[in-house]
């Protein structure tokens, strides 16, 4: 019998990395960006993305499947939907970028900015800072 290991599975989100703290800290990040950038309070943007990514979410296709494989609205800010699952198929072309650019749209327009540009900007910065903020829980080897 061949010993060999040929996959080892993680999981990691709040098993291995504080997957919720690292959004909390990549939304921050690109908050301050934004009151760098356009002068947008902080307090404001990052409730009210937040708010806007779920009321988009909730509209979407598929948000049962989602609650059952763990996927939220504040993974969706960041996702690629990416897949074979006809489902993911769907919410890919459903959503594609513009879930997380109309996130940041509609958060700007609650903080009275109306600027495409800058929740396209917003969008990749969150985007950059989330793929770069990953806390390791207590124990978990580096």
């Amino acid at each position: 019998m061949d010993a060999t290991i040929s996959a080892v599975l993680l999981d990691l989100d709040e098993t291995i990395l504080y997957d919720d703290a690292a959004t909390d800290t990549a939304l921050a990040a690109t908050a301050s960006h934004a009151e760098r950038l356009a002068g947008i309070d902080p307090a404001c943007l990052v409730p009210a993305v937040r708010e806007e990514a779920l009321a988009l979410w909730q509209a979407g296709p598929h948000t049962a499947w989602c609650d059952d494989i763990g996927t939220s609205e504040v993974e969706g800010l960041r996702s690629r939907f990416e897949g074979d699952d006809p489902r993911m198929a769907e919410m890919r072309e459903w959503w594609g970028p513009e879930f997380r650019r109309e996130s940041w749209r509609r958060a700007l327009r609650r903080c009275g900015v109306d600027d495409e540009r800058l929740a396209a900007v917003l969008d990749e910065r969150f985007d950059a800072e989330r793929a770069v903020t990953n806390p390791f829980i207590p124990g978990a080897e580096v």
